[in-house]
């Protein structure tokens, strides 16, 4: 798939016709720059439009993965200075 779409393009990917591409466009339900003399609509504003959530990538799966285990680690140290905090308070009230 193409990154933008001209008027024209967009319209027979929708298989609607120009003037509807026209309207979305214009109703704002569709995102389009103005390009020298053409109209350019995104495919991220077609996939907006039609619901279209886009597949994530190898490398967002990865990060993603790697964010949750990230968290996991954080958890476990913020488990571990907590324990060392309690540690701490009880040695500081045997010395009172």
């Amino acid at each position: 798939m193409a990154l933008v779409y001209t008027t024209k393009e967009a319209a027979q990917l929708l298989k609607v016709d120009i003037k509807t591409i026209y309207k979305l466009k214009d109703e704002h339900k569709l995102q389009a720059v103005k390009v020298g003399s053409k109209i350019l609509i995104t495919e991220q504003s077609i996939n907006n439009y039609l619901g279209i959530i886009p597949a994530k990538t190898e490398n967002e799966i990865r990060l993603e993965e790697e964010n949750k285990r990230l968290k996991e680690k954080l958890r476990q140290y913020e488990r571990h200075l907590s324990q060392i905090k309690d540690e701490i308070l009880k040695i500081d009230v045997k010395a009172i």
